[in-house]
C-alpha cells in the first residue's frame, strides 16, 4: 500500500513538471496594420529584448516584421496578447483570437499563429512566431501567402 502511494506521488510530481508554460508575450501592432505577422528570435542585430509587467514584449514594425534577441520561447499553454499601439506606443485596441463560433465579420482578430523554424540559404536555423492578423474573410488569402512571406525572409538572410 505504501509501495503504491509513493509511486502515484512520484508520477503526479513527474507529470506535474512536464507541463511545460511559455513566458507571457505582449505583442504591440501598429494601429491598423493587417497581414502577416513574423518574430525573428535570436538575431543578433536583432532589438533589444525587454519585458512590462512579466511579459516579453514585441514591438512589431511597420513592416510586420521583428527581429529580437530574445531566445525563441519554449513550447506549451501559451500566454499571448495583442494590442493596436499608436506611434508612441500607446495600448488603443486589444485584438482578440479569432474563434469560429463566436466573430463579427468587420472585427480584426489573430486569424491563426505558429512557431517554427526554418533553415535559411547559409544553413542557419531561424526560429520564427508567424501570426496573421485581419478580418475573418481575409483569413483564406492569408494562408496562402504565408509560405511566402517565409520564404522572402530566408533569402533576405
Amino acid at each position: 500500500m505504501i509501495m503504491s502511494r509513493i509511486f502515484f506521488l512520484i508520477l503526479v510530481c513527474h507529470l506535474v513538471s512536464c507541463r511545460r508554460t511559455a513566458e507571457p508575450e505582449l505583442f504591440l501592432i501598429p494601429n491598423g496594420y493587417k497581414g502577416i505577422i513574423v518574430v525573428l528570435f535570436d538575431q543578433s542585430t536583432g532589438s533589444e529584448t525587454f519585458y512590462n509587467d512579466g511579459r516579453r514584449v514585441y514591438p512589431i514594425t511597420q513592416n510586420g516584421i521583428l527581429r529580437t534577441k530574445f531566445k525563441k520561447t519554449i513550447h506549451g499553454r501559451v500566454n499571448q496578447q495583442y494590442f493596436y499601439v499608436d506611434q508612441n506606443c500607446n495600448k488603443t485596441l486589444k485584438i482578440e483570437n479569432f474563434n469560429e463560433d463566436s466573430f463579427l465579420p468587420n472585427n480584426t482578430y489573430i486569424l491563426f499563429g505558429s512557431y517554427g523554424e526554418v533553415r535559411d540559404g547559409r544553413e542557419r536555423l531561424l526560429q520564427y512566431a508567424l501570426m496573421a492578423i485581419g478580418t475573418p474573410e481575409s483569413r483564406d488569402s492569408l494562408y496562402a501567402i504565408e509560405e511566402d512571406v517565409l520564404r522572402s525572409l530566408i533569402n533576405e538572410e
